[in-house]
């Protein structure tokens, strides 16, 4: 159960959180070509959109994969590239001297946690494998700043914290984080990083959290919490924004679209998805946010993949 506190912010936070009409509605593009979920990850690299890796559905079989697709948003058309070596899913991607990184997850066939660091070279259209993470762990969230990548929490390591220097191919482990963080999402802004969930005083996943780090001082800074409790998001960074999109709440999956303003520590409402849609991966060019796979419930209360592709420009 989320905290007292947690839900007087809310109450407080409501003025704040009034839609936006002025925001433009999300656009559909040309579908996925191979629907996935839990990843896929998605990045941008070279204006054009990476979606990597997830989870496959055949039937009732669920495997994962280290498949590459790329659109490209300017004839709107998708590719192959070279597949990620380690086929894998709930892993994490960031993006650094534009090179896209993968990083730990799990293989649900056989149950393995993975401390995999993979890099892909979007010019060569080459993976190299890097040095692996000292904490192997799945659902974690990751994030570049400069030459530098943070892996926060995750199972299997909820609450390491851990730094990868790109260029020296060496990883550092920081301060253990204060509170767990077993499915953490995060983006970055201006140099700043902001981290989605975490644990509530129960000791039970409090999906409201939010929180800042701050690189220079080592410092973790409490942020406005989302209106929107949920989990399994989407989440990404635009113009000056962290834009949190889709997951599930209790009772099921949702439309919602919120986007948070560091420099008001305040969220708003961001125009609602088309349907429905949980553990899917979005990135951003500019001001666009690019939506990518995901996953919906059918007839039997399974989860099936998505060839969702969406857009929104945000303003």
């Amino acid at each position: 159960m989320l905290s007292m506190r947690y839900w007087l912010t809310c109450l407080l936070a409501l003025p704040l959180c009034g839609f936006n009409a002025d925001e433009p509605d999300w656009t559909i593009l040309p579908g996925l070509p191979t629907p996935r979920f839990l990843g896929p990850q998605v990045a941008a690299a070279g204006g054009r959109i990476y979606v990597i890796g997830g989870m496959l559905r055949d039937g009732k079989t669920y495997m994962e994969t280290g498949k590459v697709e790329v659109f490209d948003p300017e004839n709107g058309t998708w590719s192959e590239r070279a597949a990620m070596p380690t086929a894998r899913c709930n892993f994490a991607v960031a993006v650094a001297d534009e090179r896209i990184f993968a990083i730990g997850g799990n293989l649900a066939s056989t149950g393995k946690v993975l401390g995999d660091v993979e890099e892909y070279d979007p010019l060569a259209n080459r993976w190299t494998r890097r040095a692996s993470m000292p904490t192997p762990r799945w659902h974690l969230a990751v994030a570049a700043i400069g030459g530098q990548i943070y892996a926060i929490g995750g199972r299997g390591g909820k609450l390491a914290f851990e730094r990868y220097d790109v260029r020296s191919d060496t990883w550092t482990r920081l301060p253990d984080l204060s509170r767990p963080k077993e499915n953490p999402f995060c983006a970055v802004v201006n140099g700043r990083l902001f981290v989605l969930g975490g644990t509530g005083p129960d000791g039970k996943e409090d999906y409201g959290v939010f929180e800042e780090y701050e690189p220079d001082s080592g410092r973790w800074l409490v942020r406005a919490p989302s209106p929107t409790a949920r989990t399994d998001v989407a989440i990404a960074s635009a113009g000056s924004r962290v834009i949190v999109i889709g997951g599930w709440i209790p009772g099921g999956l949702t439309v919602k679209v919120e986007a948070y303003d560091p420099s008001q520590d305040s969220w708003g409402q961001v125009a609602e998805l088309p349907t429905p849609v949980s553990f899917a991966g979005a990135a951003s060019i500019e001001s666009r946010v690019f939506l990518a796979g995901g996953a919906k419930y059918i007839d039997d209360k399974s989860l099936a993949p998505l060839p969702l592709m969406h857009v929104l420009e945000v303003r």
